[in-house]
């Protein structure tokens, strides 16, 4: 059974700190940010991360090291980075270790059963993950496969991150204070959420084929920021689509690459929700665009306003009147389907002040529950509320 980052980093220290002699074994697909995890863990228990690759090990020499004589009897060296791993608390990190060859794994088994090798032990404080993309995905890469008495040794999480994850991933911000994806390609993926990653034709991959991946999105994203390809004006944009079509051809392959243009080129280099909820009057031209919203524009900002965690305590949106407003006034406009998203993700937020204001506020003389409760064709709890209306006055 497979688990999202977000269970997945709830859970997966809790096995770590309850007894860090039990291995973690982390498998998924490629690009999904196993790597990342481990070196967001490391940095969050203060931790060095030593990485070693089992594809690039030779031989069981590259874990157990090389031998040496002492007067008359025969000891071994260890590597570097696992006599670091025996004598310091580190996060020993195996990566591809099911494409290492069998005997590298029969190394490996030694170390996860008993945290050992040769007479050298893992430092009590030491916590050991490997990283692999077999399980389920196995026949899509040339990996080996392990059996029950390999797979014993450890506590496997078969990872299979959701796009919203990702998504969320995206908005936020690095060291730097940038988004760690362009605006425009969080915008896309929200719009086009197939495009983010391939599984392949029956859930296998062509070979020697370029497919997309949340890696490859990533780095894609940061060669268009780096050289300002979708900096300026829209003509300016649209002129560097020839090599923004190339540059995805190389990162994302051709199906992938010819949709991200074919986006940017009919875009119209949509409004953000910020401009809609500041918009200083009621006849402002932030509303006429929004009036030509298609279903999907509307749905796409909900979303963002969603991965911007606009609706924790933290925000107060209810305390914030021109923005209120102007949510009601955007909340008539949707569509019933964006609507219903709408108030179930404020109600998500559980900030019961938010809700309340949203579902009692009024906009032009209506009240908003009143228009929901329509909306869902259901004139009998319309009829209550609009009593119920009166009655207050």
């Amino acid at each position: 059974m497979s688990v999202t980052f977000e269970i997945f980093s709830k859970v997966a220290p809790l096995v770590i700190k309850a007894n860090s002699k039990t291995p973690v074994m982390i498998r998924g697909r490629h690009g999904i940010g196993k790597s990342e995890f481990v070196g967001q863990l490391g940095r969050e228990l203060n931790l060095p991360v030593v990485e070693r690759r089992c594809s690039q090990m030779m031989d069981a020499g590259e874990l157990v090291g090389i031998p040496f004589r002492d007067d008359n009897i025969c000891r071994w060296c260890p590597p570097d980075y696992f006599y670091q791993a025996c004598n310091e608390p580190v996060i020993l990190f195996l990566d591809e270790i099911d494409r290492g060859n069998a005997e590298v794994a029969m190394a490996v088994m030694e170390l996860g059963d008993s945290r050992k090798l040769f007479g050298f032990h893992l430092h009590p404080g030491t916590i050991f993950i490997s990283a692999c993309n077999g399980g389920k995905h196995t026949n899509n890469y040339q990996v080996r496969e392990m059996d029950p008495a390999e797979l014993d040794r450890w506590t496997v999480f078969d990872l299979d991150p959701t796009v919203e994850e990702w998504l969320k991933w995206g908005v936020s911000t690095d060291e730097n204070g940038r988004t760690k994806v362009a605006d425009m390609i969080i915008d896309f993926i929200t719009k086009n959420r197939g495009h983010l990653e391939s599984t392949g034709a029956g859930g296998l991959f062509e070979p020697n084929k370029v497919y997309p991946s949340r890696r490859s999105w990533k780095r894609f994203s940061d060669s268009l920021v780096e050289n300002d390809l979708l900096s300026g004006t829209k003509e300016e944009v649209v002129g560097n689509l020839p090599v923004v079509y190339e540059l995805g051809m190389a990162m994302l392959g051709m199906e992938a690459s010819i949709a991200f243009r074919d986006y940017v080129q009919k875009a119209d280099f949509q409004i953000e929700y910020a401009e809609i909820l500041d918009a200083p009057r009621k006849n402002s031209p932030v509303w006429k665009q929004v009036e030509k919203f298609a279903i999907n524009d509307h749905l796409a900002l909900v979303e963002k306003m969603k991965l911007d965690d606009l609706w924790s305590k933290d925000k107060a949106f209810h305390t914030d009147e021109k923005r209120a407003r102007n949510l009601l006034h955007w909340g008539f406009m949707m569509p019933s389907e964006v609507l219903m998203k709408l108030a179930s993700e404020i109600a998500e937020g559980g900030v019961m002040e938010n809700v309340g204001s949203f579902h009692a506020g009024e906009f032009d003389g209506k009240r908003m529950s009143v228009h929901i409760a329509e909306m869902l064709n259901d004139p009998d709890t319309a009829k209550k509320l609009l009593e119920g209306d009166k009655d207050e006055e």
